[in-house]
């Protein structure tokens, strides 16, 4: 894949992830110590339509990718952000997998899902996002990202939202910098057709 799951965008079909971005703040800086970032790359749980497992990016490529993008980021803080990065995406997929077991488990078992490509869309606010944001109590996401998905035959679009979560009870008093990393994600089926849109009224009422 030419960029990951969680990033600043770009559209990936492949079965070779690199990261597209990361958080940081957009400001130019010069390059650390790389010396003990690490090349070896992750397998993620993640099937592609080729049957390979997608692969997350080492500590290396991610370091390189999001400083090539302008970010403020540091060596040392890669073992991290990657193990968040590919933790997250994990739950992305997770959580899709079992919304498709569901509404369709009966006629596509979860276990032959594949992911054909995902598309980041950052800065483009989903209609759920905004109407839960009116309405109160959410925040408007950091990321947002299209997954497409194959469900025996028949591609399928997942919205994924990611937003940052609550920081663990107890631990609100602490620093920023000393709280645990907290990420809730969001996926749900896209509304594109009459189908997605009793799919997504079924998740709502409680009916799948």
């Amino acid at each position: 894949m030419s960029s990951c799951p969680l990033g600043y965008g770009g559209e990936s079909s492949t079965a070779d992830t690199t990261p597209s971005g990361g958080q940081g703040v957009q400001k130019k800086v010069p390059d650390g110590n790389r010396s003990e970032l690490s090349k070896e790359r992750t397998t993620s749980s993640i099937p592609g339509v080729d049957g390979e497992k997608f692969k997350y990016p080492s500590e290396d490529q991610f370091y390189k990718t999001v400083k090539r993008k302008g970010h403020a980021v540091e060596a040392d803080d890669m073992r991290t952000v990657v193990a968040i990065h590919n933790a997250v995406n994990e739950r992305a997929w997770h959580q899709i997998k079992e919304v498709e077991d569901r509404l369709h488990g009966r006629v596509c078992a979860k276990e032959a899902l594949r992911l054909v490509k995902f598309v980041g869309r950052p800065g483009e606010v989903s209609p759920k996002s905004r109407i839960m944001r009116l309405l109160g109590g959410w925040t408007e996401p950091f990321d947002r990202h299209d997954w497409y998905i194959d469900r025996c035959g028949t591609t399928v679009r997942y919205v994924v939202d990611f937003y940052d979560g609550r920081p663990p009870e107890g631990t609100a008093h602490l620093p920023l910098s000393l709280q645990p990393v907290s990420i809730f994600v969001d996926a749900r089926p896209a509304v594109s057709t009459l189908s997605d849109l009793w799919d997504r009224l079924r998740l709502w009422g409680g009916f799948a």
